[in-house]
């Protein structure tokens, strides 16, 4: 065995340079963990050498520059954009790409938006992928986004003979006919990102608020009041979980930073996918309705999973971080509306999840190559993790037909008893690497 894990672990990591529209991914980390934080080149580098990649720049695309007459928040903010970029330059593989945030009206006050930024990060792209072509570089690009603006870059690339993998928490995966693709875990955004606020993280966090809507006995909760936002209140608790005040009382008095102890009625969704906590100072009468218990039955795709429901309903739900949830584990749903207009998510696991054999940790990728070649596109094969040599069954993205040889970065989604151990199978969570 040792002979064949030597010979599995030969080839070199793969060399890319990366673009990142940064807030893009600053909101794929507020999608993983409710707290948008901004990724730094170095974390970069480690994140996506978890997936067989060697970095050599990293590109990032941010607003700079701004009116310098305007209000206090937009001042504000793109001081904070100057302090990131000087902070990515600071790295020896790190560039920016300079865009301007200028300051809108909305329904709600003052909004910011980026501009330039994607067309620069396309633009990136493509001299990236001229370069590449003509012999200056090698390699493939990486783009951290799920910006669908930025296909038509991806496409130039491929004329070029380029490969060109975007990256993302989601959806990067239905799109693989314009690029080869990347899904970002919970533990690889933690090496982009930096740990975010609080005892739990992702889908531990999810675990928890999961186990708090579901106890027998109600208990309040210690709150640091945050801002005010249209007459509601948004609080932060040392969990991690972001909460809102939809209707404190008459008396109260906003503090930013002031304590409340307070009482989880339910769940919001208007923020993105990740839940958060509704909470009142008054006990609830009951559990939040809408709350159903079920169990994992498959993960079709990395980051769906089939989820068996009371009363014999199935439903394929997203929200599911890619190595975060294993077929037969317990988890919680919760549905609002009624008839066609009801909404089923998925509000996370309520059991932890157990160990995984081969993975020290089952949300960080690890590469495998396949040992079997598939009949079919999307038919499962057997493969070895380079790292160890562990024999596993992979299912591989539904577009390809898998050739002994091809490798991809995994994660494991199920285990089944085999004689005296217990056999895992993995996803991929990127498209072909080569």
């Amino acid at each position: 065995m040792s002979g064949d894990v030597g010979v599995m672990s030969e080839k070199r990591p793969i060399e890319a340079a990366v673009v990142v529209d940064s807030r893009n991914v600053r909101r794929q980390v507020s999608d993983c963990f409710g707290q948008p934080r901004q990724v730094h080149v170095a974390g970069v580098i480690q994140m996506l050498a978890s997936y067989g990649f060697a970095v050599t720049d990293v590109y990032v695309g941010v607003a700079t520059t701004g009116r310098t007459s305007g209000s206090r928040y937009l001042a504000e903010s793109l001081q904070t954009n100057q302090r990131y970029a000087a902070d990515v330059v600071s790295h020896p593989s790190g560039h920016v790409l300079e865009g301007r945030l200028v300051e809108r009206s909305g329904p709600h006050g003052p909004q910011l938006e980026e501009k330039l930024v994607d067309v620069l990060c396309a633009l990136q792209v493509a001299r990236l992928a001229q370069q590449i072509k003509d012999g200056s570089r090698g390699g493939v690009i990486i783009v951290l986004s799920e910006d669908m603006d930025l296909i038509p870059s991806y496409e130039f690339a491929r004329d070029l003979g380029v490969t060109v993998f975007a990256a993302s928490n989601d959806i990067v995966d239905t799109r693989a006919q314009h690029s080869r693709w990347i899904l970002l875990t919970e533990t690889a955004l933690t090496l982009a990102a930096g740990r975010p606020y609080g005892r739990d993280l992702g889908s531990g966090l999810r675990r928890r608020m999961s186990q708090l809507l579901t106890a027998d006995e109600y208990r309040s909760l210690r709150f640091k009041a945050g801002q005010r936002v249209k007459g509601a209140v948004l609080l932060q608790h040392n969990s991690g979980a972001r909460a809102i005040w939809h209707e404190p009382p008459a008396s109260y008095r906003h503090s930013k930073g002031a304590l409340h102890d307070l009482y989880v009625h339910g769940l919001d969704w208007a923020e993105g996918p990740f839940p958060r906590p509704v909470v009142d100072a008054s006990p609830p009468a009951g559990r939040c309705a809408g709350l159903q218990e079920g169990v994992i039955a498959q993960s079709p795709t990395p980051t769906r999973v089939t989820v068996q429901l009371p009363g014999g309903v199935t439903k394929n739900l997203s929200g599911a971080t890619p190595g975060t949830l294993l077929v037969g584990m317990t988890v919680l749903v919760h549905v609002e509306g009624a008839g066609r207009q009801q909404a089923w998510r998925l509000v996370g696991p309520l059991d932890a999840r157990p160990p995984t054999p081969g993975w020290p940790d089952p949300t960080l990728p690890l590469v495998v190559r396949a040992i079997s070649a598939a009949s079919t596109p999307g038919a499962r094969v057997r493969a070895k993790i380079l790292q160890t040599g562990q024999e596993i069954t992979l299912q591989p993205p539904s577009e390809d037909r898998v050739q002994t040889g091809h490798e991809y970065a995994a994660v494991p989604v199920a285990h089944s008893v085999v004689g005296d151990g217990l056999h895992v199978t993995a996803v991929a969570v990127s498209s072909r690497l080569r």
